[in-house]
């Protein structure tokens, strides 16, 4: 092969590399899912945190009229391409007894918890989270998850317009590493 057709060989691998791979930043966290029981949801902060024990987490924001937002969470994420089965999964003690690997919390007025939707294991669809993109400062992905009205909850259901059981689907995300 002459010097210059290796080259160019050379040249049209790194390109190849390089369209595949993510850019490592990222100018707007956003996200979107349609939902079972209503019209599609715009997540407007959507942000991941690196873990203490490898994993990351993932949050995505759903802002609601009234006060109340419904916050997205994926927990205990290995940050690697490809798909992650979604599972229900008691881990921990206190607070995270009981937390999955995927829950919704509702949250009134920024701060206070409401009540908590957690994986629907009785459905036979799996819930999964697909990572496309992983880098230092992003990732993006896809997820379907089946969701149902927590036991852990309290007598009071302040989110009246979730139904027990709902599905988020067709989702995708753009996730900015949090501080």
């Amino acid at each position: 092969m002459s010097q210059t057709n290796q080259s160019f060989s050379l040249l049209l691998a790194a390109s190849i590399i390089l369209v595949g791979c993510c850019k490592d930043d990222i100018s707007k966290r956003h996200g979107e899912a349609d939902v079972s029981f209503d019209s599609k949801w715009d997540y407007m902060d959507v942000v991941f945190y690196n873990e203490s024990n490898g994993t990351v987490s993932i949050k995505l924001v759903h802002p609601n009229i009234g006060g109340l937002a419904e916050h997205l969470r994926f927990k205990n994420i290995d940050p690697a391409e490809g798909n992650v089965p979604l599972l229900y999964v008691r881990e921990g003690s206190g607070l995270q007894e009981g937390r999955p690997t995927a829950y919704l919390d509702v949250v009134i007025d920024e701060d206070a918890l409401g009540e908590i939707y957690v994986i629907d294991t009785s459905v036979t669809m799996i819930s999964t989270l697909t990572l496309n993109c992983v880098s230092n400062n992003r990732i993006s992905g896809e997820f379907e998850v089946n969701f149902v009205y927590s036991q852990l909850n309290g007598p009071i259901k302040f989110a009246e317009y979730i139904p027990d059981t709902f599905k988020l689907f067709n989702g995708k995300f753009d996730a900015a590493r949090g501080d």
